[in-house]
């Protein structure tokens, strides 16, 4: 409680100490190569997306969970409002959400979280809930701030955002457009195997913020 342990600083202190010492009592992990069906991944995006872009995240999502694994999208995320993104994987366009926002998931398959609001962060944050590991977005205008937890991979196909952010993205799209899923497969299980970290998550650019949600007061 922010009011009973004295104020928000002495409250982040209360959970560092925590960490620490849940942490520092555990054993430290077994690494093993697993397949695709281990990934855990959520997709997002921002304006303007290409339909080259949009086609290639849809074959990577495709490959993710035709293996087994997890994908999860916002249902703000632009993806799921281009034909070359939704029409590979699914029927139609979707309508509704499949997942509330934040909701835990325990099997493979493709969802759509629910997002009460268009909040960047808050979005990252009831993705990271829903169990995912990594998260993947094409950055549309310019990069954005990651999750503390969970690596957040920004890349870009747009010649106007490479010029002025190539520096801090994880991935430029460029050449062969066929050879883009490829990449993103592969900058995706270096993160999974902790071979590569974003770059921003390096420079400390992220952010938290649960939302209050549709129906949220505040006092």
């Amino acid at each position: 409680s922010v009011q009973l342990d004295g104020g928000i600083g002495l409250v982040l202190d209360k959970v560092e100490r925590l960490m620490v010492e849940r942490f520092g009592a555990m054993e430290p992990p077994l690494f093993e190569p697993v397949g695709l069906d281990h990934l855990r991944l959520a997709l997002l995006g921002t304006e303007p997306l290409d339909d080259e872009t949009a086609s290639s995240f849809s074959r990577l999502a495709g490959w993710i969970v035709g293996a087994g694994g997890m994908v999860v999208l916002p249902a703000n995320s632009p993806l799921l409002a281009s034909t070359e993104f939704v029409q590979p994987l699914l029927a139609e366009s979707p309508d509704h959400s499949t997942l509330a926002h934040g909701r835990r998931i325990h099997k493979g398959g493709l969802y759509i979280m629910e997002t009460p609001s268009e909040h960047w962060v808050e979005t990252l944050t009831g993705l990271g809930a829903t169990g995912v590991e990594i998260l993947l977005s094409h950055v549309g205008e310019h990069p954005l701030q990651g999750h503390p937890i969970l690596p957040l991979a920004q890349v870009s196909s747009n010649p106007q955002v490479v010029g002025a952010y190539g520096e801090d993205l994880d991935l430029v799209l460029k050449g062969d457009s066929n050879a883009w899923a490829e990449q993103l497969l592969d900058l995706v299980i270096r993160l999974a195997s902790r071979k590569t970290r974003p770059k921003l998550t390096n420079q400390g650019n992220y952010d938290f913020q649960i939302t209050r949600g549709l129906l949220g007061l505040s006092l």
